[in-house]
C-alpha cells in the first residue's frame, strides 16, 4: 500500500514539476536575452544559440519555485479530495505522506548541487565562447556606428579607440600568431588613467591593426599604429614614430572572472593560485609597474651620480647622458644645467659620437612595458644645442627635443616578473621596509596591501559561492517539505493563500542565503571563514524552524 501511494503522489509531483519548470525557464531565458536582442547585438542565429545555452543555466533559479508550486498543488488537491483524511484513517501518518516529497527533495538537492557546481558553469562558458568568437564583430560594429571601444590596460590604464573605417583582414598562419585581425583607417586613441580619468597619451594615425590573441582564459588585443603622431599632454612631448605598438590590453569578457559562474574545480584552482583571477592580476600588475618605476629611478640616479648614464636606442646606438644637477620626482627625474656645465647627451656606436646635444633643462620619464615590466626611458630636452657633423649645418639650436624611447643597459625586473601574487607581496614588503617612501606607497600600507586585500576578497568570494551553492541545494529539500506540510495545514484556505504563505518564507530564505554570501564575501570584520559561513545558512535554519513549527501544528490537528 505505501509504495502504491508513494508512486501515486510522486507521479503527480513530477508532472507538475516538469510543467512549472519549463514555464519558468522560458520566462527567465526571454528576460535574459531581451536586452542584447533589443540593442541589436545578436543576429537571429546567435539569439537561438544564446537561448539554447541560457536555458539550462536558469534551472537553479527555476527549480525551487517550480518544486514548491508543484508540491503545493498536489497536496492541496489531496487535502481537498479528503485523501489525506482517508490516509490518516488507514493509519498512514503525515510523516509517511511526506516520504515521496522528501525523496523528490533529495533528488533535487543532488541535482542542484551538480547544476550549480559543474553544469551551469559549463553552459556559461559556452556563452562566453560564443561572445569570444564574435568579439571582433562587436568591435567592428561599435566602431562603424561611430562609438569608441574601450580596453582595460594591464597597468591600471584604459585605452579608448575610435576609427573611421574598420574591417577584418587576413592573418598569418603562425601557431603563436593572432587568431583574428582588424584593419583600421583614420585612427585616434587615448590612454587614460582609470582612477583620475586624466589623459596620459594620445595617438593619431592614418592606419592601424588590432591583433587578437587567446591567452589562458581570456582574450588580449595588441593595437599597432602605423606612422602615428604621439602626444604627451602632461609633459608637452609630441613626436612622429615609424610604428607604435600599444602593449597588450585585456578585452573584458562577461562571466570569465565571476566566481558565481565558475565550476567547483575552477574555484579550487583560483583559490590555490589567486593570480588567475583578473582582479588580483590587475593589482599585481599595478604593483609591478610602480615597482619598476622605483627601480628605474634608482638605476638612473645611481649612474648620474657616478658621472654618466648609458642607455640603448635603436640599431644598437649608445646614448651617454651627463647631468650634474637633477631632482627626483614622484614619477620622473628633472635635469637642470649648471652655470658653465650644460646637460650633455652623446649619441653614437661604440666610442664614436654621431651627435651631441647640450641642453639647459630636461626631463626623464619611464614607460613600463606591460609584458616584461621593463622600463622604456623617455627623455626630452629644452633649449637644446645640436652638434652633428653629418648635417648641412653642423651646429644649431632647437626649442625642444624628444628622443626616441630608450632602454636601460640591463634588465631590472627579472627577479619579480615571474613571482606569484603571494610571493610578490612578501618580496615587495621586504624590500620596501628599507625605504620609508617606498614602504608608504608599495609596502604593507600601500599597493602591496591593496594586492593582499584583493587576494583576501577573491578567496572570501570563493568560499562564499561554495557555501551558497551548497545552501541553495539543501534549500530545495526544505522547500518541498515546507510546501507539503503547509498545504495540509491550510487545506481549508483558498489556493492563493496557501501559495502566499508557502512562497513568502521561500523567498525570504533565498534572500537570506544571498545576503549571507555577500556578507561572507565582504567580511569587513575579518571573521574566521567557519564563523562567517554561518550567515549563508541562516535562511535554511529559518526554514527548518518553520517546518518544525508547521508540522507540530499539523500533528495537533
Amino acid at each position: 500500500m505505501p509504495l502504491t501511494l508513494y508512486w501515486y503522489i510522486l507521479r503527480d509531483l513530477l508532472k507538475l514539476l516538469a510543467l512549472a519548470t519549463g514555464v519558468l525557464v522560458l520566462i527567465l531565458t526571454i528576460g535574459f536575452a531581451f536586452a542584447p536582442m533589443s540593442q541589436g547585438l545578436l543576429n537571429p542565429w546567435q539569439l537561438v544559440k544564446v537561448v539554447f545555452y541560457i536555458m539550462p543555466a536558469t534551472l537553479p533559479y527555476a527549480l525551487p519555485f517550480a518544486a514548491a508550486f508543484a508540491t503545493t498543488l498536489v497536496f492541496f488537491r489531496l487535502s481537498a479530495d479528503n485523501e489525506v483524511t482517508a490516509c490518516a484513517a488507514s493509519g498512514i501518518s503525515y510523516r509517511n505522506l511526506c516520504v515521496p516529497v522528501a525523496t523528490l527533495g533529495l533528488c533535487l538537492t543532488l541535482t542542484m548541487f551538480l547544476l550549480g557546481n559543474w553544469v551551469v558553469p559549463w553552459f556559461w562558458q559556452r556563452v562566453t565562447n560564443l561572445v569570444e568568437r564574435d568579439v571582433t564583430g562587436l568591435v567592428i560594429t561599435q566602431l562603424k556606428r561611430g562609438n569608441s571601444f574601450t580596453y582595460d590596460k594591464i597597468g591600471g590604464s584604459e585605452l579608448v579607440l575610435r576609427a573611421d573605417l574598420a574591417d577584418i583582414i587576413p592573418t598569418d598562419a603562425a601557431p603563436d600568431g593572432p587568431y583574428r585581425r582588424i584593419g583600421l583607417i583614420g585612427v585616434a586613441a587615448g590612454v587614460f588613467d582609470k582612477q583620475s580619468g586624466l589623459l596620459k597619451q594620445d595617438y593619431t594615425g592614418e592606419k592601424a591593426v588590432i591583433d587578437f590573441y587567446r591567452e589562458g582564459d581570456g582574450i588580449s588585443a595588441v593595437v599597432r599604429l602605423i606612422n602615428p603622431t604621439v602626444r604627451d599632454p602632461e609633459h608637452g612631448i609630441a613626436l612622429v614614430e615609424g610604428n607604435r605598438e600599444l602593449q597588450v590590453h585585456n578585452v573584458v569578457l562577461p562571466f570569465k572572472h565571476d566566481p558565481r559562474l565558475m565550476s567547483l574545480t575552477q574555484l579550487r584552482k583560483v583559490s590555490a593560485k589567486p593570480e588567475l583571477h583578473k582582479g588580483v592580476r590587475r593589482h599585481r600588475d599595478q604593483l609591478l609597474e610602480r615597482m619598476a618605476e622605483y627601480r628605474s629611478i634608482a638605476y638612473v640616479t645611481k649612474y648620474l651620480e657616478a658621472g654618466e648614464l648609458q642607455l640603448r636606442g635603436r640599431n644598437d646606438e649608445i646614448y651617454r647622458l651627463q647631468a650634474d644637477d637633477f631632482e627626483v620626482g614622484h614619477h620622473d627625474i628633472r635635469l637642470t644645467a649648471q652655470d658653465r656645465m650644460p646637460i650633455i647627451m652623446r649619441i653614437g656606436k661604440g666610442m664614436s659620437v654621431r651627435q651631441r646635444l647640450e641642453a639647459k633643462s630636461g626631463r626623464i620619464k619611464f614607460d613600463i612595458d606591460q609584458r616584461t615590466f621593463e622600463p622604456r626611458v623617455l627623455i626630452s630636452f629644452t633649449d637644446v644645442k645640436v652638434i652633428d657633423p653629418g648635417l648641412p649645418t653642423p651646429e644649431g639650436r632647437v626649442g625642444t627635443r624628444a628622443l626616441v624611447p630608450l632602454s636601460l643597459g640591463e634588465p631590472i625586473m627579472a627577479d619579480v616578473d615571474k613571482q606569484d601574487s603571494i610571493g610578490l607581496y612578501n618580496l615587495v614588503a621586504q624590500q620596501a621596509a628599507a625605504s620609508p617612501e617606498m614602504a608608504k606607497e608599495l609596502g604593507k600600507k600601500g599597493r602591496a596591501r591593496a594586492l593582499s586585500n584583493q587576494i583576501r576578497r577573491v578567496q572570501n568570494s570563493i568560499r562564499a559561492r561554495v557555501n551558497e551553492r551548497a545552501a541553495s541545494a539543501v534549500n530545495c529539500l526544505l522547500v518541498v517539505v515546507l510546501a507539503a506540510v503547509m498545504a495540509m495545514l491550510l487545506r481549508h484556505q483558498v489556493p492563493l493563500a496557501i501559495f502566499f504563505w508557502c512562497f513568502l518564507p521561500i523567498i525570504a530564505s533565498m534572500l537570506l542565503t544571498s545576503s549571507g554570501a555577500n556578507f561572507m564575501k565582504d567580511n569587513q570584520w575579518t571573521l574566521p571563514p567557519s564563523i562567517s559561513a554561518v550567515s549563508v545558512w541562516v535562511g535554511n535554519l529559518m526554514m527548518v524552524v518553520l517546518i518544525t513549527w508547521v508540522y507540530r501544528r499539523l500533528n495537533r490537528n
